[in-house]
């Protein structure tokens, strides 16, 4: 979240969407110990078995290996639907 890219691009719209109309979104900044690893497993989860209908998914800046970018690579073949890569 200290870079201004991500703040720009992502953090300060969604912020905007929710005050202004009340979109509710979760923002996981890929980490390696054990709560980011642990809440990234839950709404991978969530997303992946009960989505909500007319929900959006935005991926940032995806690394092409390791376990998050295997994890949205098996997101966005199950999920495809209202998906984006910005």
């Amino acid at each position: 979240m200290s870079a201004p890219s991500v703040r720009y691009r992502l953090k300060y719209p969604l912020e905007k969407l929710e005050a202004d109309y009340g979109i509710d979104y979760d923002l996981i900044h890929p980490g390696y110990d054990f709560k980011n690893l642990c809440r990234f497993a839950w709404i991978f989860c969530v997303i992946l078995l009960f989505r909500k209908r007319d929900s959006l998914i935005i991926f940032q800046k995806i690394y092409t290996k390791g376990i998050y970018a295997t994890a949205l690579k098996i997101l966005l073949f199950f999920r495809p639907k209202n998906t984006l890569y910005v």
